[in-house]
């Protein structure tokens, strides 16, 4: 990918997700976003690709292997998965969401289970 990208675009340069970018203009590449469930064989990581123009990232894209999903987005363009745009939602009860985090590490006195929001979030 990085070959084909610098072949088409050569001016724009490349990094990884720790690494630093090579100039104002640079794709920024995460293999495994995820790698925490990536390696405990579970379904919920993706590779991510992101075009940063002068410190802004102004295109995307969001592999999920598994789920065989492709979402694209671009800066004032919108989003999309396979190709279908996507919308905020219109809910506006908050009992009636879902929020996702990461796995919580456990530590002494501190909860490892995630528990229900009283009243939605603040």
């Amino acid at each position: 990918m990085r070959a084909s990208l610098a072949e088409l675009h050569p001016e724009i340069g490349w990094t990884a997700e720790e690494a630093h970018p090579d100039g104002p203009d640079y794709w920024l590449y995460d293999p495994i976003d995820g790698a925490y469930h990536f390696l405990r064989g579970l379904p919920l990581w993706a590779s991510s690709l992101a075009l940063v123009r002068h410190g802004r990232p102004v295109a995307l894209l969001v592999y999920d292997s598994k789920g065989e999903e492709l979402f694209a987005a671009t800066e004032n363009g919108g989003a999309t998965c396979n190709g279908v745009p996507l919308a905020v939602s219109t809910k506006v009860d908050m009992t009636a969401t879902v929020v996702g985090t990461a796995i919580p590490r456990c530590r002494p006195g501190h909860a490892c289970i995630a528990q229900p929001v009283e009243g939605g979030v603040s």
